[in-house]
């Protein structure tokens, strides 16, 4: 937070959140991914091309459905392999 004076006025202003990265919020997300139920494989990517993010196994391809944020995806992800 920083006082400054505007047109005579004292003022605070703040300054924008730092965002995280979109590549480091998956990698975050993707290490609570449990294994892939198809092929018990743990190489996992989020599939984030579309404005929706689903969890994809690299080695034989098994995706889960879209979910509208990262944490979802790996949710919906972890629920299906049970």
């Amino acid at each position: 937070m920083i006082m400054e004076t505007i047109s005579g006025h004292d003022a605070i202003v703040t300054t924008p959140p730092d965002y995280e990265d979109a590549d480091e919020v998956i990698s975050r997300e993707l290490k609570y991914a449990d294994p892939c139920p198809g092929c018990s494989g743990k190489l996992l990517d989020i599939d984030d091309t579309a404005e929706d993010y689903r969890v994809e196994c690299v080695n034989c391809g098994w995706a889960g459905p879209c979910r509208s944020n990262c944490a979802d995806a790996v949710d919906i992800w972890n629920e299906r392999t049970k």
